[in-house]
């Protein structure tokens, strides 16, 4: 019954904001059962299912502070602190007020997903239509652990 309404997504895989020694600034993605083990990932949100999957890029993950787009997006984490050493406030609360975290919005008439590929949002054809959201993580360098995450997805009413 609200006006207007927006999903957002990010892992929440610590109680506590972990050592940055350890775990470095950013934990978004899949978080390893051995001390600094970590899988960054990203996602990406289509209108309609992309049949062998959506093509993985030459330069990884896109990153906003450096003004890269290219479908995909950061998973952030709620714990995230701003890198003193990155461009930008790369902090979790920084990401969310700048609507970073928002996967779609919309209101009683309209549902539009976050598509940054395209430039901004895409209205579905209806406001019940489904959409797709996407994950990818590179694991070619990843340490030997167990990885899992927190994922949460969070209708918040505007």
């Amino acid at each position: 019954n609200a006006l207007a309404w927006k999903l957002r997504m990010y892992s929440n895989n610590f109680t506590a904001a972990p050592s940055t020694t350890t775990w470095g600034f950013q934990y978004g993605g899949l978080k390893g059962d051995v001390p600094g083990t970590k899988i960054p990932m990203a996602w990406l949100n289509n209108p309609n299912t992309i049949a062998s999957g959506p093509a993985a890029t030459v330069d990884g993950v896109a990153n906003p502070a450096n003004s890269v787009i290219n479908g995909w997006t950061f998973l952030k984490d709620a714990h995230d602190v701003d890198d003193p050493n990155a461009v930008g406030d790369s902090s979790f609360s920084a990401a969310d007020a700048g609507g970073f975290t928002n996967i779609a919005f919309g209101a009683p008439g309209e549902t539009r997903i976050v598509r940054p590929n395209v430039g901004g949002s895409q209205a579905l054809a209806t406001p019940s239509s489904p959409f797709f959201t996407y994950y990818k993580g590179d694991v070619s360098n990843a340490a030997a652990a167990n990885y899992n995450t927190n994922l949460v997805l969070e209708l918040i009413n505007l």
